[in-house]
């Protein structure tokens, strides 16, 4: 079975998506609240690497990247950071999307 990990899951589109593809894939959900979705769920930031060691445990084929960084640091450096750890291994499918926040400065 696919395992799919989903950034931003707490927001209307990651937890409307995590639960559809609940239904045919191991879903992990990463976001800084609950989700509200029977998937398994990591609490945290994916602009900190440490946070996203925890997902260390689960086998991550794809990784949809919904999440969006509201405070403290760039969007971008969020996004890169996902990417830097997605790499670190052996690297998932990443599939993201561009919010205004990343392509206007």
């Amino acid at each position: 079975m696919t395992t799919v990990l989903i950034t931003g899951a707490s927001g209307f589109v990651g937890k409307a998506l995590a639960a559809e593809m609940a239904r045919d894939h191991s879903v992990v959900c990463m976001s800084r609240s609950r989700p509200n979705v029977d998937v398994h769920w990591v609490r945290g930031d994916f602009a900190s690497f440490e946070d996203l060691m925890q997902l260390d445990q689960y086998p991550i084929d794809i990784v949809l990247h919904l999440g969006a960084v509201t405070g403290g640091c760039l969007e971008r450096d969020g996004t890169e950071g996902l990417g830097e750890y997605a790499n670190s291994g052996d690297p998932p499918a990443l599939v993201g999307r561009r919010s205004r926040s990343v392509l206007f400065r």
